[in-house]
């Protein structure tokens, strides 16, 4: 194999059990493998001039039985059997590809697919193995900041119920959030303008099998609960008229110039997030957040699919549930535990008589929803 390829071949261990071969043949039809030479000399390889660098390379190493194909990633990071594993969704894109995530003391070092026939088979693309680096990345926000200013949560409660109870003026959430946190910040915004996010962002290119073109893993979660996405220049004009503190949950809306020149001229925001980037630049008051691998929640995929997802190493720093901020924010009459948040969001999504706590492995899919079926 050639070095610029996910995927690396150790010969010596090589059994031509031709696995690899049939999944670029069979499954994504690219056909970059073949048995090359004859008799105690033929090996796995690839044409002359040809890489294995199709969506799904990193499949073969899965499949290989003896260990002979490796990913480049992982490879020599971790002994296997040191890893604990937790059950996951993908929050690479709309596809919400089951998963499994591979960690071990407070650190992921490897996802890998979990078999849905209804969503994504036995498979997952290069592209969503790699989603588990943001996670470990230097931009985490770990630590409140008010006015550029690191601050403590207890000392920040009597400035919270200050703004929440002068009234929220935007509200404004992302595809990359939970159902419930969606839902919290829906009844958290009162008479407030409420978004959705910037509407076609983290858009990419998909393909046929898998890889869906939304980067997100929830927009379809917006949607279901009535929170519509805006262009750059609405959502810049809604923040101008916003009259009051304007309330941003995840995502990355200033990554467009004029929203982030909307921002800090309005100079009262909250920003509620993961990771530094824009936003949080222009945010006069950031609280630090949680990614999916440090909570727990529901994904809606493209198809109306609710999966869960839980939580599987610790939050980061002084880092917290978005959640349980948002309860916080909401006063004394908010939901006190997830349990209870679920109860509620099954009522605003007409699931009254469905427990969102106790959701099948395979998923619920709504009335009307399609399945991706078995790939």
């Amino acid at each position: 194999m050639k070095k610029e390829t996910k995927v690396i071949l150790d010969k010596e261990r090589c059994v031509l059990c031709s696995r690899c071969v049939r999944f670029c043949d069979e499954v994504t039809g690219t056909s970059e493998l073949g048995i090359y030479n004859r008799g105690n000399r033929a090996e796995i390889g690839t044409a002359p001039g040809v890489e294995l660098d199709n969506n799904y390379s990193l499949n073969t190493v899965d499949i290989c039985p003896v260990g002979a194909l490796t990913s480049r990633d992982f490879r020599f990071q971790k002994r296997v059997w040191m890893l604990k594993a937790a059950n996951s969704v993908c929050p690479g894109c709309a596809t919400g590809c089951n998963v499994r995530i591979d960690h071990e003391a407070g650190r992921i070092y490897r996802l890998k697919p979990r078999y849905n026939p209804d969503v994504n088979g036995r498979w997952m693309c290069d592209k969503g193995r790699m989603e588990y680096k943001p996670v470990h990345a230097d931009n985490r926000l770990v630590e409140p900041r008010l006015k550029n200013e690191t601050a403590r949560w207890a000392d920040l409660k009597s400035v919270l119920s200050s703004k929440i109870s002068s009234g929220l003026g935007l509200v404004v959430s992302s595809a990359h959030q939970s159902l419930e946190e969606m839902f919290l910040l829906k009844s958290l915004a009162g008479t407030a303008a409420l978004c959705g996010g910037l509407a076609g962002s983290d858009m990419g290119e998909g393909d046929e099998l898998l890889l869906n073109a939304d980067r997100t893993p929830n927009r379809k979660g917006l949607e279901l609960l009535g929170l519509p996405e805006m262009d750059a220049a609405a959502l810049a004009s809604a923040i101008k008229a916003a009259n009051g503190t304007v309330l941003i949950h995840g995502g990355n809306p200033a990554s467009d110039s004029a929203v982030a020149e909307a921002l800090k001229a309005h100079g009262d925001v909250i920003y509620l997030g993961s990771h530094d980037n824009e936003t949080a630049a222009a945010a006069t008051l950031i609280l630090p957040g949680a990614t999916w691998a440090e909570k727990a929640g529901i994904f809606a995929n493209k198809d109306g699919r609710l999966q869960g997802f839980s939580q599987s190493v610790a939050r980061q720093g002084s880092g917290r549930e978005d959640w349980r901020v948002l309860t916080e924010l909401g006063g004394d009459d908010a939901p006190t535990s997830l349990k209870a948040v679920r109860d509620g969001l099954a009522i605003a999504l007409e699931l009254a008589d469905t427990n969102l706590n106790k959701l099948p492995a395979r998923g619920l899919a709504l009335e009307g929803a399609t399945s991706g079926g078995d790939v």
